[in-house]
């Protein structure tokens, strides 16, 4: 694969505002892939370039360059609880008529969203 290749894969970019006015960013699966900007799209902008830098570099090393994460995942979860916690959300599901399994990840996918939105309303 050539560096334009890795471009196109569905990397994981988180861009964030700092403390400074400025807007980072960086690559979850690329150590030492980050760059800034005067703006979100600025820094997704800059971003993109030194991902490029940092994948012709890796390449002209032979080194080999991160798969995305997630391409991979079964959907299947291994979850250890503090058995109070197992106990009361096993009797949640109980009383709402849905499996331990659907419960949690209801959960999970409330708390997700709810993060994601309030993310997107600190970028903005």
């Amino acid at each position: 694969m050539q560096t334009a290749d890795y471009l196109e894969l569905p990397y994981h970019r988180v861009i964030q505002p700092d403390e400074g006015g400025y807007w980072s960013a960086h690559v979850l699966e690329l150590d030492g892939v980050f760059s800034e900007g005067e703006s979100a799209a600025q820094a997704a902008e800059n971003l993109n370039v030194a991902m490029g830098l940092w994948i012709d570099h890796e390449l002209a090393e032979g080194h080999p360059i991160p798969s995305p994460w997630g391409a991979n995942r079964s959907g299947e979860v291994r979850l250890r609880l503090p058995r109070s916690l197992h106990a009361s959300a096993a009797l949640r599901a109980k009383i709402e008529g849905v499996s331990l399994n659907y419960l949690i990840a209801t959960a999970l996918t409330t708390y997700l969203t709810q993060s994601t939105a309030s993310s997107e309303r600190a970028a903005s």
